[in-house]
Formats: structure tokens, C-alpha cells, sequence
């Protein structure tokens, strides 16, 4: 990590934040919708970053 530098730095700054923006996006959406938070989060960075076998794994936890 060290020899590649600060083009690996700033790659993974902008990961962070964008997946922070799609939390914060998911979670506004589903607030407006009268939906909870956790609704949010799975059209947020769950689906998006872990993909659909993240997203079902995790339907169990937010259904009940």
C-alpha cells in the first residue's frame, strides 16, 4: 500500500465518501417515503457495493 502511494490514498477518500453520499441518500428517500432507516441503507451502499447476494443475506435481519 505504501509503494502505491497517493493515487491509492485518494481512490479510497473517494470510495468512502460516495458510499457515504449513497447512505445518506438511501436514508433521506426512505425517511420521505415513511420507511425506516435500514430500508434505506439496502438501496443504499448495501445494494450497491455488496450486490444483490449482500442485499438478500441482509433482508432476513431488516423483515423482522
Amino acid at each position: 500500500m505504501i509503494s502505491a502511494g497517493k493515487p491509492l490514498f485518494i481512490l479510497t477518500l473517494l470510495a468512502v465518501i460516495y458510499i457515504a453520499l449513497q447512505d445518506i441518500i438511501g436514508i433521506s428517500i426512505a425517511s420521505l417515503f415513511g420507511l425506516g432507516p435500514l430500508l434505506g441503507l439496502m438501496v443504499g451502499s448495501i445494494s450497491l457495493i455488496g450486490g444483490v447476494g449482500t442485499t438478500m443475506a441482509s433482508l432476513a435481519s431488516v423483515s423482522s
